[in-house]
């Protein structure tokens, strides 16, 4: 059963407007009465954008006027901001988030208030709510996935069958003690991805880990539309997120370089080691991250700016491969600190004997000590060794950070140049993904 399933044809169409019987807007303190009071509606106006209209009265016309101006002043301050809260003409009950609200023109009575929302989220309850702890996420635009299952279609007229089409259909991936389940919607672009929760793949991390490798498998911004995080209660926490478009061309972003369909298992393969990868990952805490992985932001800032100028785009991929690589730089991969070598000791006695000025002669030493100790440059030359990397691709890395390191901002290189750096550059980032999580990289 599917929890979604109720809300599928409901909230995914846009535009959308779920009208308001009772709308608030709270202070960031949970302490304090309701700013605003009244009735309104929340318009989902496309796959990205989601703002509300609301009738407003004020308990303190001069203390809301306050905090309004408030909330303008300090936009990026949670503490000036406000929290909307929502009960439709159904009796479902929305929580809007942080806002920011503005006046709907020059109002002579009342507060007629508007704003943007990040998202909006619920706790359903019902017979339609799924009995399994689980999670499913909902993704409206279309994927090309490779799928070891078809769906086939046939459309009749009468008792004359006029067309039969197939396409991708169901696949199970088998990851984190529980089986993942990928299937498209009959008749719509939509997929489907749903899990059972289990130890290693628990609530609330699973809804967000479960779409990160298809970031980076995709070279796509693939954010599900709907999410259900159940509880196994009656009760599902569901939510309705931002999903932008899809790019044209995912090619330099996508670690298959824009290939799903023809890698097949291999790009199942990669998505459980990545899942795997960052489902491993604790902080200083101990716990699991619900924050992106810094693999996977690495990604997202490559595919944002392979839309963009080539420079840029270099910059960027130049920029990840640096990140990417001071991940991969443990000791296990070769990249612990070497002993200092004979000469080097040598040289550090000498200026440990000079009786010259103290901090100069701290300083000198310290300038050597970090001679030989790790790198990335040196790390890739390594890896190069190693066959995970190949020489071109360190080469143009090499070049394109000498550049910005000497204020070279603009482009340096003719633009056929430019594109084969980015695409050496855009390959190592890929084999150096692929090695950090364990998975083959050729």
């Amino acid at each position: 059963m599917k929890t979604l399933g109720f809300w599928e044809n409901r909230l995914t169409s846009s535009p959308c407007t779920i009208e308001c019987a009772e709308m608030t807007l709270l202070s960031a303190h949970d302490h304090e009465p309701p700013v605003f009071e009244g009735s309104g509606r929340i318009e989902i106006r496309s796959t990205t954008s989601i703002t509300y209209v609301m009738h407003a009265t004020a308990r303190d016309s001069g203390e809301a006027f306050r905090r309004i101006c408030a909330s303008d002043q300090n936009p990026y301050d949670v503490q000036h901001q406000f929290r909307l809260r929502a009960t439709d003409y159904d009796g479902v009950e929305w929580n809007g988030g942080w806002t920011q609200p503005t006046f709907q023109g020059i109002p002579k009575v009342g507060w007629p208030l508007t704003g943007q929302l990040h998202g909006l989220t619920t706790v359903a309850t019902g017979a339609w709510v799924s009995s399994e702890p689980s999670v499913e996420l909902l993704f409206v635009h279309p994927m090309h996935l490779p799928m070891a299952e078809t769906m086939k279609t046939v459309s009749v007229i009468g008792d004359d069958e006029i067309q039969r089409q197939w396409s991708a259909g169901r696949q199970h991936v088998r990851v984190l003690d529980t089986d993942i389940h990928v299937s498209r919607s009959p008749g719509s672009a939509a997929t489907w991805l749903t899990a059972k929760v289990s130890e290693k793949l628990q609530h609330p991390y699973a809804e967000n880990w479960l779409s990160e490798p298809l970031r980076v498998l995709l070279g796509q911004l693939v954010y599900p539309r709907l999410v259900a995080r159940n509880f196994g209660d009656g009760r599902a926490f569901v939510s309705i997120r931002p999903s932008p478009l899809l790019n044209r061309n995912p090619r330099l972003a996508s670690i298959v370089r824009g290939d799903a369909l023809g890698e097949g298992d291999r790009f199942w393969h990669f998505y459980a080691a990545y899942l795997t990868y960052i489902a491993q990952i604790r902080g200083r805490d101990g716990h699991p991250q619900w924050e992106i992985n810094p693999v996977t932001r690495f990604y997202e800032e490559v595919i944002q700016a392979s839309q963009g100028s080539p420079w840029v785009t270099c910059l960027t991929f130049a920029s990840a491969v640096e990140g990417v690589a001071k991940l991969l730089m443990t000791p296990s991969n070769g990249a612990g600190t070497p002993e200092a070598s004979p000469a080097l000791r040598d040289l550090i006695a000498h200026i440990e004997s000079w009786t010259g000025d103290r901090d100069l002669r701290g300083r000198a030493i310290g300038s050597v000590k970090r001679f030989e100790q790790p790198t990335v440059a040196r790390f890739l030359r390594d890896a190069v060794q190693r066959g995970i990397i190949e020489h071109p691709q360190v080469r143009a890395w090499g070049e394109v950070r000498n550049e910005v390191m000497h204020g070279n901002l603009t482009e340096s290189w003719p633009e056929n140049e430019l594109k084969e750096k980015i695409n050496q550059l855009s390959g190592l980032l890929h084999r150096l993904t692929k090695a950090l999580v364990g998975h083959e990289h050729h």
